[in-house]
């Protein structure tokens, strides 16, 4: 969809080299199939420069309704944007009375080791997923959690919904990810917004 939009409105996109050229587009994030996102980012890189605002004016008239773009930035980091952590919600379907104190006996641990399958048949892997678990928060029927996001890894949403003696597998489509939190290498800034939720407990 982005590749003939930005064709549409003209952006000076870059393309890959070779006998099948393509326009050299990224998603540092990509979802899971059927996890819902309120915002995504995509990079795109350019064969010249564009001012943002009118890159936004000119893709916005070329997308399907029901595509908001929420801005466009510039930046020379050579490496793209890193993401940092990311805030994810569950809706349930009722109040679970025991839920706040699983969500604080989960932030007392010290680890929280799952077992990874592969899907080229190998052996699970163990994972501690506790070190990106920053914080989770419960509030009327929804559950919230901020993963922190490592280089090496981080935390499924449905392993943090197991631990806490939730059916992860059974509310996978209920999740949604509703920010995200960037860097840039380059200058070792942070930037992007994401609001952290008030925890119940924290690391």
């Amino acid at each position: 969809m982005f590749e003939r939009a930005l064709a549409r409105a003209e952006w000076p996109v870059k393309f890959s080299e070779g006998f099948n050229p393509r326009p050299r587009l990224s998603l540092p994030l990509p979802r899971n199939v059927g996890l819902a996102s309120d915002e995504e980012l995509l990079v795109v890189e350019m064969a010249q420069a564009l001012d943002p605002d009118e890159a936004i004016r000119r893709l916005s008239g070329q997308v399907p309704a029901g595509i908001r773009l929420l801005g466009a930035t510039a930046t020379s980091a050579r490496t793209g944007p890193r993401p940092l952590r990311a805030r994810y919600e569950v809706r349930l379907d009722a109040h679970v009375p025991w839920l706040e104190e699983a969500i604080a006996a989960l932030m007392e641990r010290g680890t929280c080791v799952v077992a990874r399958t592969s899907p080229d048949g190998k052996a699970p892997r163990t994972v501690d997923i506790r070190p990106c678990i920053e914080a989770v928060t419960y509030c009327g029927c929804v559950l919230g959690m901020a993963l922190r996001i490592a280089p090496t890894g981080t935390a499924r949403p449905v392993e943090v919904l197991n631990a806490l003696g939730l059916p992860g597998e059974r509310l996978a489509h209920r999740l949604r990810r509703t920010c995200v939190e960037w860097a840039f290498a380059d200058d070792d800034t942070e930037q992007g917004r994401f609001d952290p939720p008030t925890p119940i407990a924290t690391a």
